[in-house]
């Protein structure tokens, strides 16, 4: 054995130290690069909010939980700068990579620790929502807090892990609803084992009824609202198809930012299904039927319960002609499946370690994973195509145009990105959304009313139009067509046949059209 080898096995600080601050590093690499999207301008509306408000506001929507946006609000006190909104997700993203080593260190030794650690650091897709100012980096923390006390627990069935786990469970679940996907995951581990470890699944079940009575009340609020829990269901994600599961595999592997269909990702996504197939090997009890599993055993098995119980509920449920087939139903979005990324590198790891035998076979496979990753990461931060919004840009190129003398006009979503960027700069009027494709008498008479409030206002108006990336695994491509899209709406038909359009502006996710309201259209 090489001596350095050696030395980090004995004294892994170093190493992992390193593998911390290049995770810090590059989850701070591009976060002020891009502008705040719509979503994230709802965490600071919401942060910034009276709490009654913020709570009546998150009940009648019923698709939120509260902890995210309650905590948000302590920590906007430090700023409400892009920047610094970001800082909380960056800094548990890089937490995730620590709880990562420790787990992997427990399952299999340091270098499975340092090794699923790195993998973490530089995984695109994380690094994307280790920069967004919403709870997908603080949901997979906590959910690998929780596991790692599930881990100590498997050891020693003592009731302090289970208060650490329990608390760990309760935030999750207040953090986000996809942590009832965990909860699943861990009742049938428990069940599926209850013969060897039936003293920690008893536990199991009383910690999960105390963490039950903690989210009843919210449960209930929710529930019990007039038009239903079925309203908690997104209706912005549309059903899948079976491309989209191996397109998450190779997102989860290298980003979206190579594009939809890129045989760089889906090298990178075969390495790495290879390994977990390598790690396959550990899954099974080798020894005599009676006697008790190993501990890396039944940790091989939860993480493989992990991976694939989310992956293959939420797939299913949301597969057009799936076992929903007529509903519509879909909650397949790669964001949401963020909480199963965990597993997914640790068997990645785990399966990898099983080749170290053939140390330049693993270095080889390392080197390409890290320039595969590389450059999707650089894609993500540096082509425009893949940014979330273009406000920051657009309010300066508008303020350049037009001064101040105009007003901006758009529908109810716009005045989001205005109260955020606009800084009181621009007057907003609130334009109807069209009813049909046509322009109906209710439609023109409504645009007339508020044109002729904004022409009050201003003898220049900006139409913005926002358009949103509803793709489930982030390419950005139908999104950024619709910004370039040459077909008229109802709204530009009646706007330019009334007014002069004196200039159009196309930036990530907004199209501005500039009008002389002062001039008809000839």
């Amino acid at each position: 054995m090489m001596n350095w080898q050696f030395n980090w096995r004995k004294r892994p600080l170093l190493p992992l130290l390193f593998i911390l601050l290049l995770a810090f590093g590059l989850r701070l690499y591009g976060l002020a690069n891009q502008s705040l999207w719509w979503d994230e301008l709802k965490t600071w509306e919401r942060a910034t909010m009276p709490l009654d408000e913020m709570l009546t506001g998150l009940i009648s929507i019923r698709d939120q939980v509260p902890f995210y946006y309650w905590i948000m609000r302590f920590w906007s006190q430090i700023g409400t700068e892009a920047v610094i909104l970001r800082l909380f997700s960056v800094y548990f993203g890089t937490v995730s990579v620590a709880l990562l080593y420790k787990i992997g260190r427990r399952l299999n030794g340091t270098d499975m620790g340092l090794l699923a650690a790195f993998l973490l650091t530089i995984s695109p897709f994380h690094i994307w929502y280790s920069q967004e100012v919403r709870m997908y980096a603080l949901l997979p923390a906590l959910l690998l807090l929780a596991h790692l006390y599930l881990l100590r627990i498997l050891e020693n069935n003592r009731w302090r892990l289970w208060v650490g786990y329990g608390l760990a469970m309760t935030v999750a679940l207040y953090t986000h609803y996809f942590a009832f996907l965990m909860v699943l995951v861990h009742y049938i581990f428990f069940v599926l084992h209850l013969r060897q470890i039936r003293r920690q699944t008893v536990s199991w079940f009383l910690t999960m009824m105390l963490v039950g009575a903690a989210f009843t009340p919210w449960a209930y609020r929710v529930i019990t609202q007039k038009s239903g829990y079925s309203a908690a269901v997104p209706d912005w994600i549309n059903n899948i198809q079976w491309v989209d599961l191996p397109l998450t595999l190779t997102v989860f592997a290298a980003g979206f930012g190579l594009g939809r269909g890129s045989w760089l990702a889906a090298i990178c996504a075969g390495a790495f299904l290879l390994g977990i197939g390598s790690s396959l090997k550990l899954f099974r009890n080798k020894s005599r039927e009676n006697t008790a599993l190993p501990l890396q055993t039944l940790h091989t098995r939860l993480l493989f319960i992990w991976l694939i119980v989310p992956l293959l509920i939420t797939f299913l449920v949301s597969l057009e002609n799936g076992l929903l087939p007529t509903s519509g139903f879909s909650i397949f979005h790669d964001r949401y499946l963020i909480i199963i990324l965990p597993p997914f590198l640790l068997l990645t790891a785990l399966g990898w370690q099983r080749w170290r035998k053939y140390p330049a076979l693993l270095g080889v496979i390392l080197l390409i994973v890290t320039f595969i990753s590389g450059m999707g990461l650089w894609q993500q931060v540096n082509n425009s195509a893949y940014a979330r919004s273009g406000w920051l840009t657009a309010f300066a190129q508008m303020e350049t145009i037009s001064s101040e003398t105009a007003v901006i006009i758009g529908h109810k979503d716009v005045l989001l990105p205005v109260s955020y960027y606009g800084n009181g700069r621009f007057p907003f009027v609130q334009i109807p959304p069209p009813e049909t494709n046509e322009i109906t008498p209710i439609f023109a008479e409504t645009m007339a009313q508020q044109l002729t409030e904004a022409a009050e206002q201003g003898n220049l108006a900006w139409h913005a139009e926002q358009f949103y990336n509803f793709d489930p695994h982030g390419f950005p491509n139908v999104r950024n067509a619709a910004v370039a899209s040459t077909v008229e709406t109802p709204t530009q038909i009646w706007l330019n046949g009334r007014f002069a359009p004196l200039e159009q502006l196309q930036l990530p996710g907004i199209r501005l059209t500039l009008y002389d309201l002062t001039k008809p259209n000839e």
